[in-house]
């Protein structure tokens, strides 16, 4: 309960709407996977950004649009750029807890697109 009403506030926040794209780095999480299937229900397009696998197959069978490994490419900012078209994402949702995502979220991003924080890093 606690994990979806957090991230379902972050949608509504965000103000996009059904088409627009809603990425989230740690979309294989607790808080991620809930964003997922809220962002698809809202008729969004999802990019989910995790590692592995493990969450490969979730993202598959949450039906996001695409799954980027953090692991296997060079560079996740432009893989997101390339999959939105050139344009970049309406919206990044970050719900990983490092840094590093935090970093990249705004050059994922069109113009005037939105970064959403939610899960916080440590430090």
């Amino acid at each position: 309960m606690c994990s979806g009403s957090t991230i379902y506030r972050s949608l509504i926040e965000s103000q996009l709407k059904a088409g627009d794209w809603a990425v989230f780095p740690g979309g294989g999480g607790g808080v991620g996977h809930m964003g997922v299937q809220l962002a698809k229900a809202m008729g969004m397009r999802v990019i989910v950004i995790d590692g592995g696998e493990e969450k490969r197959k979730l993202s598959e069978e949450l039906d996001a649009e695409h799954f980027v490994d953090f692991s296997k490419v060079e560079s996740v900012e432009q893989e997101v750029i390339k999959l939105t078209g050139g344009k970049g994402a309406h919206g990044v949702f970050v719900t990983a807890t490092s840094g590093a995502a935090y970093k990249s979220a705004p050059m994922m991003l069109r113009t005037g697109g939105a970064v959403m924080c939610v899960g916080l890093p440590p430090s």
